[in-house]
């Protein structure tokens, strides 16, 4: 058995094994319809096998060496969701590879991932459930069923994604029937955030542990304090005649309240007040020291001028804005008022309003060129004298009774036929045209072209040989048609394809000798 080794997750494994001759056993051999999709892999002693190709590479005879052969596993591939754990041993085998003239089916090679331990190392598993960023199970593997067996441990995450991401903590509880990690605290930052799946490794720390059972031992019995009594010789001093007034501290004069932090907070550098004397200017308001502001005083000298305020208090502008009646304008109160809204009215109808709303003036106002000129312009006027000797009411008139829109949108296929006659129940071919479906001229290359065609008045059915294009982006197609394309006296073909005009071909066919 080919044991490879111990890997990182999501470390590339590598299963190197050889074939051999079965009659002579040291004679090299190569292996035939070895593909990746016959590497079959177990996790531990499951019968559920992963064969799903996915992140599994095969190189039959490498480097051109018969009998030397190559599996790579990429073990961040995640397509078989969770396959790929720490804590686990896979074995890996091939299944239906041919090797001498005789079917194989052997294993080639075991590995495992983190799951075998290093000094200090108590448990590689990985997340199986997760409840926060301090509390989540573990996957059985070889986790502990024992209570609080790794409290105080280090533990290890890292990122099953990346591979390369880790998370570092301490583990406060660990509860052996579920399995469940409970830390001290989120792990250190670290970029990622713990998941299902990620990997875990719980390391023993020894330096803790021996912390931790100094700390359990009293003071009292490793250097007790002198038993003395507060503010005695050698007691704890909370007076003035110990020398340490604490009394005196806790007083209201003295207290620190909310408000008087909130008011340190506004006075520190950075604080509200302390923003608000950052902003305050150095340098005094500046007037015509300033050569912005001068030049502004003396723009506003030019405009506000003794003249112009002695016309405005002459002028009596208060007295006149006062006198505006505050009450809406009104009309039949006023004689002259009146008469002049009654000849609007005979002006202003109902039915006027009416009409301009309906001739949509707005619209064809908008579309009047803004530069356009009239007969006060010789050539303007010229050519308009020529295009009204050619457009005319007789011709407009004519070419409204042909109806020509309608006739030109009628027309959705164009209609050829065939140059020579094809022989009759027998292979032939002949070439074609396919036009823009909107102007009917332009050649529409690169088009996908359907056939049908309909033999002696029968109905269109879907051709059985072949059309392709002639020559790339030429708009020239080719069809090459079987014998029962051709089996009758007269066959109109159909050839059709999205943004193109339909293609009609009218062809009598000829009996071959």
């Amino acid at each position: 058995m080919n044991y490879c080794g111990d890997f990182a997750p999501g470390q590339e494994v590598y299963i190197w094994f050889n074939t051999f001759d079965s009659n002579d056993p040291s004679a090299s051999v190569t292996m035939t319809t070895f593909i990746d999709t016959d590497v079959h892999i177990h996790k531990d002693d499951s019968l559920t096998q992963r064969n799903n190709a996915a992140g599994v590479e095969v190189d039959v005879d490498v480097d051109g060496i018969a009998g030397v052969h190559k599996i790579t596993i990429h073990t961040d591939d995640n397509t078989v969701a969770d396959f790929w754990e720490a804590g686990h041993d896979y074995a890996v085998r091939i299944e239906g590879a041919t090797v001498d003239a005789a079917l194989i089916n052997p294993v080639v090679g075991t590995f495992s991932i983190a799951n075998r331990r290093v000094a200090g190392e108590m448990c590689r598993s990985s997340i199986e459930s997760l409840a926060s960023q301090t509390s989540f199970t573990l996957t059985s593997g070889e986790a502990s069923a024992q209570d609080d067996a790794y409290n105080n441990c280090m533990i290890i995450v890292t990122d099953q994604t990346t591979r390369i991401q880790k998370a570092l903590a301490y583990i406060s509880d660990y509860t052996g029937a579920t399995r469940t990690i409970t830390l001290i605290a989120a792990p250190l930052a670290t970029g990622f955030t713990m998941a299902v799946g990620d990997s875990v490794e719980i390391l023993a720390t020894a330096a803790f542990a021996n912390v931790g059972s100094w700390n359990s031992v009293p003071l009292a019995t490793t250097n007790p304090l002198p038993n003395a009594a507060s503010d005695a010789a050698g007691g704890l001093p909370i007076s003035d005649a110990g020398g340490l007034d604490l009394d005196a501290l806790d007083t209201a004069a003295v207290r620190l309240t909310a408000a008087r932090a909130q008011a340190i907070d506004d006075w520190i550098n950075g604080g509200r007040l302390d923003l608000l004397l950052d902003a305050i200017p150095t340098t005094a308001m500046r007037g015509t020291d300033s050569a912005a502001t001068e030049t502004k005083q003396d723009a506003q000298d030019a405009i506000i001028t003794e003249a112009r305020l002695a016309e405005l208090d002459a002028g009596n502008l208060p007295t006149d804005i006062a006198a505006i009646p505050t009450t809406a304008m009104r009309g039949t109160d006023n004689a002259a008022t009146e008469t002049k809204q009654d000849a609007q009215d005979a002006i202003i109808t109902e039915a006027r309003l009416a009409e301009l709303d309906a001739g949509n003036l707005p619209t064809d106002i908008a579309a009047i060129p803004t530069t356009m000129v009239g007969t006060d312009n010789a050539a303007t006027e010229a050519k308009q004298d020529a295009q009204d000797a050619i457009i005319t009411e007789a011709r407009l008139a004519e070419l409204d009774a042909a109806n020509l829109p309608a006739d030109i949108d009628g027309i959705t296929a164009t209609v050829d036929a065939a140059d020579e006659s094809i022989p009759r129940n027998d292979t032939f071919n002949f070439s074609f045209r396919m036009v823009d479906a909107t102007d009917g001229f332009t050649l529409e290359p690169g088009l996908t072209v359907t056939g049908t065609c309909s033999i002696d008045g029968a109905a269109f059915t879907n051709i059985t040989g072949t059309i392709a294009e002639t020559a790339a982006a030429s708009g020239v197609y080719r069809i090459t048609g079987a014998a029962a394309d051709s089996n009758g006296v007269e066959v109109v073909f159909k050839f059709a394809s999205a943004g193109a005009r339909t293609k009609l071909i009218f062809a009598r066919t000829r009996v071959v000798v």
